[in-house]
């Protein structure tokens, strides 16, 4: 055991700078070794992400169809990355991150997914060496670090290119405390101004990083000891280092509500009915369990777990159990403060993502664990050690137990990311792990169409429309499909279907004006479109196809008026222009005595 691991569990003593050993060559320190073991060990488990390919799940809006990313860097292209509040977020970061993928690797999958195990191997070794310069626990360090990589229910961050923000943010995250490590070391505005720049960038690429601040004031508690003060009143010290992190809060505050109203403006919102406040604390308690409990069994894991309610005697037994497991851990602070700081690390740094604010539609999701569960991986590091150093045959046990259980989760790890190699495989498992989960059928009939299985695909389409009726978009899929073999007048019977169950919808009578055209039915295809324009006056494109139906019965002049709308609206419609002018030709031709 070296000098290191002899720092007592329970020390809260002002953090000091760990000296390397002297007298052993650079290449050779315990500490280097373990940090590469643990990039070798993470790129092994996360091997099939170098052949995985993009998914339907996100991954059109965010890389495959946007149309910023294939351009790579570009002044207009970093102008909208800092603007745009696209998919309900303001995270200029990461936009920038998929951007220099555009430019380097252009679409290709692969380059895009080792961005993120890079990110995801950067963060673990972030990881072992701020806990390691916080504790002065080599093994301890390493064992939190090993776990973070390789944990199971890490994949979905890892693997999903659409979540590069995961990666990223974790990242910054850490860089935020290795920077707040320095600072402790020699406080000085010189110091503290690299942890405001670390927070700033971690924010700008998501927004998970509002709880950092918090985070900092329970490191400061322990292993950094900061909360002691020489007149022994702890209470004046946090109060004193709360307002040491004032302008972290600042910058938390501050970009919490730009990312409220940038999931308000782009309807990120989810609304769900019955869902008041006391439901939204029980749904959250309750997650709190189901996350806990896919911590420690890795079962079943899913891309999407759907909202469910649950009823208030759970809730209230569940909030009981929290509360009590609170307590426990604070009766215990002084004498295992590792306790308190791992239970209070998990609790808070979950609570943007528990649901007390519904965004999106699923119950919970395995990314929000992500920087969340170093707080249970540091309890049971640390706990195991407290245990172990009671004998040498429970030492020898501990050591083993921490090798099979790494094993375990690497193998478990390496199966989960191979699941991500396309979107059928991805949603194929989603499907055998809950098989009423009717976004995965949805996703997995797309994941088919595009595979050109159109009549396996419209199998699921109708197993999701069986679980869900009133899922609206389903029924525009099966049409496509149905039209696509030739089945135009059964295909025209769901886009129907859509506009009965979402009136109000401009994109629905879209659809069905679509059906109609083909079928040759083209004055009521027009009544359609003309229903598209009632519900969303500035639709250049339906007033364009207006437009076209005109000019297929030789109404030229109502013809010309919908090209000459649609071209107010968008001067740069190709179609209405050319359209325009064929429409004024006839019409000055009819008009020739």
């Amino acid at each position: 055991m070296t000098h290191e691991e002899c720092v007592p569990l329970h020390d809260t003593a002002p953090v000091r700078v760990i000296e390397p050993a002297r007298g052993r060559p650079a290449a050779l320190r315990p500490a280097s070794l373990l940090a590469i073991g643990l990039v070798a060990v993470t790129c092994l488990a996360y091997l099939p992400v170098a052949r995985n390919g993009f998914v339907q799940f996100d991954d059109e809006s965010y890389v495959t169809q946007n149309e910023h990313v294939p351009q790579g860097i570009t002044l207009d292209n970093l102008r909208w990355a800092f603007t745009t509040y696209h998919m309900g977020n303001w995270h200029p970061l990461t936009w920038l991150s998929h951007l220099i993928d555009g430019q380097l690797y252009g679409l290709n999958p692969t380059g895009h997914h080792l961005t993120s195990l890079f990110l995801h191997c950067a963060t673990t070794v972030l990881l072992f060496f701020v806990l390691r310069g916080m504790t002065g626990a080599l093994w301890r360090s390493g064992l939190v670090a090993a776990l973070f990589a390789l944990h199971p229910l890490h994949v979905e961050s890892v693997a999903w290119a659409s979540e590069r923000k995961d990666v990223l943010a974790g990242f910054f995250w850490l860089l935020t405390m290795a920077a707040y490590l320095r600072y402790v070391r020699r406080p000085g505005v010189a110091r503290y101004l690299p942890v405001f720049g670390c927070l700033a960038l971690g924010l700008m690429s998501k927004a998970l990083l509002v709880t950092l601040p918090f985070a900092l004031l329970l490191l400061d508690y322990w292993p950094l000891g900061r909360w002691r003060s020489p007149q022994g009143r702890p209470l004046l010290a946090a109060g004193r280092l709360t307002l040491e992190k004032a302008p972290l809060f600042a910058l938390s505050v501050a970009l919490s509500v730009i990312t409220y109203f940038a999931q308000l403006k782009t309807g990120s919102m989810a609304f769900v009915p019955g869902n008041t406040a006391a439901v939204r604390i029980g749904k959250a308690v309750f997650s709190y369990f189901l996350y806990l409990e896919k911590t420690f069994w890795p079962s079943d894991l899913a891309v999407f777990y759907p909202y469910h309610m649950q009823g208030q005697l759970f809730s209230y037994t569940a909030t009981a159990v929290l509360l009590v497991a609170t307590a426990l851990s604070l009766a215990a602070a002084l004498v295992k403060p590792y306790m308190i700081v791992g239970w209070l690390w998990f609790l808070g740094t979950l609570v943007p993502m528990i649901g007390f604010v519904q965004v999106g539609s699923q119950g919970i999701a395995d990314r929000y664990t992500y920087i969340p569960l170093i707080g249970v991986f540091i309890l049971g590091a640390w706990g195991l050690a407290d245990l172990a150093q009671r004998s040498l045959p429970l030492r020898r046990l501990a050591g083993a137990a921490s090798a099979v259980l790494l094993l375990a989760l690497a193998g478990l790890c390496f199966r989960q990311a191979g699941y991500w190699r396309s979107t059928v495989t991805l949603f194929r498992h989603t499907l055998a792990s809950n098989p009423d989960n009717y976004n995965a059928k949805v996703v997995l009939g797309l994941g088919l169409t595009r595979e050109g299985k159109l009549e396996e695909a419209n199998e699921w389409f109708k197993a999701a429309l069986s679980v869900n009726p009133n899922f609206r978009q389903v029924n525009s899929f099966i049409a496509i499909n149905l039209s696509h073999r030739g089945k135009r007048q059964e295909a025209l019977k769901h886009l129907q279907e859509e506009v009965r169950i979402d009136p109000d919808n401009p994109r629905a009578h879209v659809y069905l004006a679509s059906g109609l055209t083909e079928l040759g039915r083209f004055a009521e295809a027009r009544d359609q479109y003309l229903e598209v324009i009632r519900l969303d006056p500035n639709d250049a494109a339906a007033r364009t196809s207006l437009g076209l139906l005109y000019a297929k019965d030789g109404a030229w002049s109502e013809a010309l008026t919908a090209f000459e709308q649609a071209l107010r609206i968008n001067p740069n419609d190709a179609v209405a222009r050319a359209r325009a002018r064929e429409a004024t030709l006839r019409l000055g031709a009819s008009r020739t005595p």
